[in-house]
């Protein structure tokens, strides 16, 4: 294949960090599949390399890509602070993230206001950025920090609202999106848009350089040509 690209002065075996989370990670039998396989494989074999995997929570997974003990983590928001430890590719697609509650318990929210005097129990997964607005608003409002809740599983949050130990989940609309039918019509997700940002492949700074970022930046570049890639990368 001419668009082949190779690390030859590499034994390349990228490992990618894996957590359930429907549909980008799935485990079955003791095997990953979801998007986040799909879309790491295409572009890690597109360099001439193979996936691995490991799984860890999203906190514990961003501390194992600034050691090096995980080469590759997908849908990673792109900030000043990350950007000192992580080379980013991509985007991969527009992630978009919205607060959900359990049918009927909680106002809908339109508008930043009506966030900002919210008097409820908030959970969100550990180590996730939700954009900057996000940030001061929880760093600004006391009755919303102290009920803070954080997690390392979306699935947990979706049990302990089902349950009424928690008001709202913080999350990944695309998460919500894949919820059985007898789940999501338990679940009200309100209007307003928490955060609306491109996300992307994330790859270690203590195990890559700049000539094997540039040739995986090639390889990305192949890959988001193909109309499947581009299918995927709209979805939000």
């Amino acid at each position: 294949d001419r668009y082949l690209i190779t690390f030859s002065a590499y034994a390349c075996e990228i490992s990618l960090r894996v957590h359930s989370f429907p549909p980008m990670s799935i485990k079955k039998d003791n095997v990953w599949t979801g998007l986040d396989i799909k879309y790491g494989s295409a572009l890690v074999e597109n360099a001439g390399c193979t996936l691995t995997t490991i799984e860890a929570p999203w906190a514990r997974g961003l501390k194992m890509l600034k050691t090096g003990e995980v080469d590759l983590m997908l849908n990673m928001s792109k900030n000043k602070r990350r950007e000192e430890d992580y080379h980013f590719i991509g985007p991969l697609r527009i992630e978009r993230i919205r607060l959900v509650s359990k049918k009927d318990s909680l106002s809908l929210i339109h508008s930043w206001e009506q966030l900002k005097k919210l008097d409820a129990i908030l959970m969100l997964q550990r180590g996730s950025y939700f954009g900057a607005k996000f940030e001061d608003l929880i760093d600004n409002n006391i009755i919303l920090k102290r009920k803070l809740r954080e997690l390392a599983d979306n699935n947990i949050g979706i049990k302990l609202l089902k349950t009424g130990r928690v008001d709202a989940l913080v999350v990944d609309e695309i998460f919500i999106d894949n919820l059985p039918k007898e789940i999501k019509d338990l679940l009200d997700i309100h209007p307003l848009i928490i955060n609306s940002d491109p996300i992307y492949y994330a790859f270690s700074k203590a195990n890559f350089d700049e000539a094997r970022i540039e040739k995986l930046q090639k390889a990305f570049n192949q890959l988001s040509q193909s109309p499947e890639f581009i299918k995927f990368s709209k979805i939000q």
